[in-house]
């Protein structure tokens, strides 16, 4: 799956894969900065949300079991996910 977040030190230095820089040094309090790489793909009903997750292509879902909220039922199929929508009581 694609990278979904970017994160850099406050010296610019990115974080995301230590071979890329192995001279950066994160402590306790220091401060990270962590940028979108792509859009969130999130799916509401009045009860419930869906939320396309980049790294796994898979789907991650919440809420009220009545409105769409619980997947256990089908989440061995939620693999190579490309768009999630939601209808009035569940999601597609």
């Amino acid at each position: 799956g694609a990278r979904c977040l970017k994160l850099v030190t406050a010296e610019g230095h990115v974080l995301n894969d230590p071979e890329e820089y192995p001279g950066a040094k994160v402590r306790e309090g220091d401060h990270i900065t962590a940028t979108a790489q792509q859009a969130l793909k999130l799916a509401v009903t009045s009860r419930a949300f869906a939320l396309w997750r980049c790294e796994s292509d898979g789907i991650l879902i919440w809420g009220n079991a009545e409105y769409g909220g619980n997947s256990s039922n089908v989440q061995h199929q939620l693999q190579n996910v490309q768009q999630v929508k939601a209808t009035e009581r569940g999601f597609v």
